[in-house]
């Protein structure tokens, strides 16, 4: 991580979003979140919530910006009925 804080975001966009990509791969959320939101690319921030079901966080991403909440709602609607949660799904 301390390499990726250390470029220049408008130099070096490409190798951030590289750190993310492999933060993001090994599962390591806060990194990853760090550097998408140095990027200030918030669409592949809100996919990451989605991807690691980080859900209270992907709400608050999505009520900060509501043209990103049909992002969000299938998906846990899909991981609450996979959960046994199938009366919050609906």
């Amino acid at each position: 991580m301390e390499i990726c804080k250390n470029l220049d975001k408008v130099k070096h966009t490409v190798e951030i979003n590289l750190c993310a990509k492999y933060f993001r791969q090994a599962g390591h959320h806060t990194f990853a979140k760090q550097a998408y939101l140095r990027l200030g690319d918030l669409k592949a921030l809100m996919g990451l919530h989605v991807e690691l079901h980080k859900w209270d966080e992907a709400k608050m991403l999505a009520k900060q910006n509501p043209e990103m909440e049909q992002m969000i709602w299938l998906p846990y609607a899909d991981w609450l009925s996979a959960n046994d949660q199938f009366d919050e799904a609906q």
